[in-house]
């Protein structure tokens, strides 16, 4: 009996060695899972539609009763909807109805359902799907899209269909908007009786006082949505009215450009801070106050970016700078960015360059401890991450500080093979002789703040075989700035810094109202695409493409010219 007690004991020992306690099991489902979901969100967000379906696809055969089925299902169903699959997108969507979600799922698969529906022309379906998403508790946003939708119908729904609706959705804020567009497609030919018989459901329903015959606009009251709203303030008056004239002008072609393609529901408002930073202030809580705007771009000068900044902070809006030169103004708050465009150029050039043409695979990185670091911190690993290497190590010292010793030893304990510094000429000239004197060689990685006479001159031995970009400019900018004028016929020769500036913050503004991803607000985008995204740069960069230096006998020589369209074709292959 002993000896039978003694091997059952080793028996469940063994088994417990080969399968392990569930727990982990299912925290290592759990990664794999919310791994999933964030490539779906970064595939819709840098365009791969086919490839968010696919990975959707995938994510519901695995995890079908998992509590975020419903938030991939809208994302697969979206995507679907964007490449034409509009009965993809409706059988992907529909198990949302049936299960138990919460409703701002439901309203967005709702409306994507009547949007697929509309484009089939089955507008009774379409409509229903509409209403029934405007009855839960439905955003402003998401009404004005609901009710763009519905502007959207061109056949007239069957009194039937008008009735029955009324009689099931008389609670919702958009019966009226409907009973109002079907009355106005009705003077297109239909008889008194359908006509009659809809001015008495505006009047059953609605509450509306529309005498018979006596034509809509007399008796009722137009409901309109807010449309989103963009502040964008800048001096016109003063010295510096010319450089802000430049700047409002380049948003407005933005906005010109984005309805000129079929962008709707967005209004650019702008405010005159008269290059005075109490009036930035003032300016700012006006435009926030009165005009109710949702994000402020601008300003031109720092400190009246400044200004803005800290009420667009307390009143929990956006603030976005593409042009003021002081760096750090988005450590305010997180309501406020500022545009980073450069960096994140080079560090993505320097991701590719690095792990495509040297072949690295661990990299670490050494910079001061800031909000900007952080942010090149996490755009780095994501870039190397992608091209298949790691970060093996970011070590951070404290500004000011004058001995690396520490941070070297640690960071020759992770033995990577390439060390990245993204940091500025006076913190270099005392890190790399210090590189040397410890004898830490590696491959040495760095951003255009490398690319100085002045630090070559005093640290050339150090920087032997370095890499970094050479100074980067807004090219790239301009000739998206120039696309966007041929296109709406505006003329281009008078294009300055501050004119492309506007237009490139304005842009990317429009375009992330455009990007719709579940659980994600302009903020959250903001951030996102700041920090994580997969940036387009490359696709508009001109055929030049990023030169990179290297320093051979205390000199900098070109090392190569990174284009993007060669580059990711030997990956391809």
């Amino acid at each position: 009996m002993k000896i039978f007690i003694i091997l059952s004991c080793c028996l469940i020992l063994f088994s417990c060695a080969l399968f392990p306690p569930s727990g982990k099991e299912t925290e290592d489902l759990s990664k794999d899972e919310e791994a999933l979901i964030t490539k779906i969100r970064t595939l819709l967000f840098e365009g791969d539609i086919n490839g968010a379906i696919e990975s959707g696809r995938r994510y519901l055969l695995r995890y079908a009763d998992s509590e975020n089925a419903g938030k991939v299902r809208v994302y697969v169903g979206r995507a679907n909807l964007k490449l034409g699959h509009t009965d993809r997108a409706i059988e992907v969507l529909s198990p949302i109805f049936k299960e138990d979600h919460p409703d701002r799922l439901k309203i967005k698969a709702y409306l994507i359902t009547a949007e697929a529906q509309m484009a089939k022309g089955k507008i009774s379906n379409a409509t229903e799907n509409i209403l029934k998403a405007s009855i839960l508790d439905i955003s402003e946003s998401q009404l004005y899209k609901a009710k763009e939708l519905l502007s959207e119908e061109e056949k007239m729904l069957t009194l039937a269909d008008l009735e029955n609706m009324a009689e099931k959705y008389n609670s919702s804020p958009l019966l009226f908007f409907m009973l109002e567009r079907s009355l106005k497609l009705s003077e297109r030919g239909a008889d008194k009786d359908y006509k009659d018989r809809i001015v008495e459901l505006i009047s059953r329903y609605t509450g509306a006082d529309l005498p018979e015959n006596k034509g809509l606009e007399r008796g009722i009251r137009k409901r309109e949505l807010s449309p989103f709203r963009i502040g964008v303030i800048c001096p016109l008056t003063g010295r510096f009215s010319k450089l802000g004239e430049s700047f409002a002008n380049g948003a407005i072609l933005a906005l010109k450009e984005a309805r000129k393609r079929g962008v709707r529901g967005v209004e650019i408002v702008v405010g005159d801070t008269k290059a005075n930073s109490l009036e930035a202030y003032l300016v700012a809580e006006r435009l926030i106050k009165e005009e109710d705007v949702d994000v402020i771009i601008g300003a031109i000068s720092s400190s009246s970016t400044v200004a803005a900044a800290q009420v667009a902070q307390a009143r929990k809006r956006i603030l976005f700078s593409p042009v003021a030169p002081e760096r750090g103004i988005d450590d305010i708050g997180d309501y406020i960015f500022q545009d980073l465009r450069n960096y994140e150029s080079e560090i993505i050039a320097v991701a590719k360059v690095a792990c495509r043409e040297l072949g690295i695979k661990r990299i670490a990185l050494l910079a001061s401890d800031n909000q900007l670091n952080r942010r090149i911190e996490l755009l780095l690993r994501a870039e190397v991450e992608r091209e298949g290497g790691n970060i093996c190590l970011a070590d951070y010292y404290k500004e000011g500080d004058t001995d690396f010793k520490e941070n070297i030893d640690r960071i020759r304990a992770a033995s990577p093979e390439a060390l990245f510094i993204p940091s500025d000429k006076d913190d270099l000239v005392l890190i790399l002789p210090q590189l040397s004197f410890y004898e830490f060689g590696v491959q040495l990685l760095g951003l255009s703040s490398w690319d100085f006479d002045d630090l070559i001159r005093m640290t050339g031995k150090d920087m032997t075989g370095a890499l970094f970009p050479a100074k980067t400019s807004t090219n790239d900018e301009r000739e998206l700035y120039n696309s966007a004028a041929a296109y709406t016929g505006q003329s281009e020769e008078a294009a300055n810094r501050f004119e492309i500036k506007g237009y490139a913050g304005a842009k990317k503004i429009i375009d992330l109202l455009t990007v719709e991803i579940e659980d994600m607000n302009l903020r959250e985008k903001m951030e996102y695409l700041l920090n994580n995204r997969k940036h387009q740069y490359l696709k508009s960069i001109s055929d030049k493409g990023i030169l990179f230096y290297t320093v051979r006998n205390a000199e900098k020589v070109p090392f190569l010219s990174h284009k993007s369209n060669q580059a990711d074709k030997n990956r391809e292959h």
